[in-house]
């Protein structure tokens, strides 16, 4: 009826809005690294910063514990929505004291450089910063409102863009991939309260939200090993090959397998939200679910076809700039 029609338009709205944010995004990202490592960071600088870089995700994913895809799927009372907030406080406090404790071990006992530890601690500013946000952006995904959220994301890749060159410039080196991810959030963090202001009430009561925590968990426990099957390589590479190879090897993850998660996190944006949407109609799950597999299979493999005929020009290009990076550096 009605509500199946509108459904459909919000979706179809929704991927379009979030396929021009992740273009941009994934043309934003490919320029700087292109001009950072053509200038600025070695292929040796840029493996050690991947040794700190890998980790974010699951830190975020850990400092989320999926209550940001309970908040998705129903809309929910403030006493709870409050308590949800308070508790992803609470172990973004907890896991931003573990990095200050066990980063400097992890990174001088396991990757022998300083730095890492340091850019884990930096990194943890953004897991307090996120509180800011989660709570409006999952609202934002629960009524399908993806124009504002990637105008947000657009934004504060801008932003990500300009800090990130600005630090690598002016001899920060491996500094750039924290202050840019900093920055990026900060926008978006702004822009988000903006679309959807929310305040938390002075309300923790955990016996509210004992239910959303179990499905929370369950969501950011596969998310976290998902991420770390996929990431894991990166440390083991790192350790028996020395940091450059593992520059090389990051490289070769942007060029190929990074625009294909962007591509496929288009439909994973929205696609959550929408499933949550029409739940308890299976003709319209089965539907929507083919839709998403149909169009994600589609701009994947054109993307995938792409790079086979052009793989040979993009990687003449990164030499370039990996040579001119190590001129540079010396």
């Amino acid at each position: 009826g009605h509500d199946v029609a509108a459904t459909k338009g919000k979706v179809s709205r929704g991927i379009a809005w979030v396929g021009v944010a992740s273009a941009m995004v994934g043309v934003l990202d490919f320029v700087a690294i292109f001009i950072i490592l053509a200038y600025w960071i070695p292929a040796e600088q840029y493996g050690i910063a991947t040794k700190a870089v890998w980790m974010f995700p699951l830190l975020d994913l850990l400092a989320d514990l999926g209550m940001s895809a309970a908040v998705i799927r129903e809309k929910l009372e403030r006493p709870v929505v409050s308590t949800i907030f308070w508790l992803n406080l609470i172990t973004a406090v907890v896991l931003f004291g573990l990095l200050l404790v066990f980063a400097p071990i992890l990174a001088l006992g396991f990757y022998g450089h300083v730095v890492v530890g340091q850019m884990l601690i930096a990194y943890g500013f953004k897991l307090l910063w996120q509180n800011v946000y989660f709570i409006p952006l999952a609202n934002l995904k629960r009524e399908l409102r993806f124009k504002e959220i990637s105008i947000a994301r657009i934004l504060g890749n801008l932003a990500e863009f300009g800090v990130k060159l600005a630090t690598a410039a002016t001899g920060f080196g491996v500094w750039c991939f924290v202050t840019g991810g900093l920055a990026r959030v900060l926008v978006f963090g702004l822009v988000a309260q903006w679309y959807y202001p929310w305040r938390p009430s002075f309300s923790f009561q955990p016996r509210l939200v004992w239910r959303h925590l179990k499905f929370g968990l369950q969501t950011a426990g596969s998310a976290l090993l998902a991420q770390l099957f996929g990431n894991i390589d990166y440390p083991v590479v790192g350790y028996f090959f020395g940091d450059k190879v593992l520059g090389m090897y990051k490289l070769a993850h942007e060029i190929i397998f990074e625009p294909v998660k962007m591509i496929a996190g288009v439909v994973v944006d929205v696609a959550f939200s929408a499933f949550a949407r029409v739940r308890d109609s299976r003709p319209q799950l089965v539907d929507q679910f083919l839709s998403f597999t149909t169009l994600n299979l589609i701009t994947v493999n054109t993307y995938i076809g792409i790079v086979f005929v052009a793989a040979d020009d993009i990687v003449g290009l990164f030499d370039a700039s990996f040579a001119g990076a190590g001129a540079a550096f010396t």
